[in-house]
């Protein structure tokens, strides 16, 4: 969905932009001003679209919007995602929390049925020594 409203953003810039071209005098300022919110926008989009969260044997890449990070199993101690939680939170051994915006409550009963994946994931791993 990302894709298509950045893609959205782009033709009706450009749509603005030729529009512009036609018209007399000088837009620059407006021709600017369009390029810099279809910009924005596409940036906001691409960020928004950036989450995702790779399980593996060695542990878990959670890519969020700014951030990645890689996880290994041993290093997640809880796996929260409570009725009034937007995403899932992972407890972290180092008593810091990491947030997964993959999984958002707001996909309903696949986000439910992925932290409870996840969570399962991290039990078996419980008590093992991290891979060197």
């Amino acid at each position: 969905m990302c894709l298509v409203i950045g893609a959205a953003f782009v033709g009706g810039a450009t749509f603005l932009l030729v529009t512009l071209a036609g018209l007399s005098g000088n837009h620059a300022s407006d021709a600017f001003s369009i390029v810099l919110i279809a910009a924005l926008a596409v940036t906001t989009c691409v960020l928004l679209g950036r989450p995702r969260a790779v399980a593996d044997a060695r542990g878990l890449a959670v890519r969020n919007p700014i951030r990645s990070r890689l996880l290994v199993w041993e290093e997640i101690v809880t796996v929260r995602f409570g009725p009034s939680d937007p995403w899932v939170l992972l407890d972290l051994a180092d008593g810091s929390s990491h947030a997964v915006l993959a999984i958002q409550a707001s996909d309903g009963a696949r986000a439910r049925r992925d932290a409870a994946w996840l969570r399962r994931r991290v039990a078996e791993h419980e008590g093992h020594e991290p891979p060197h």
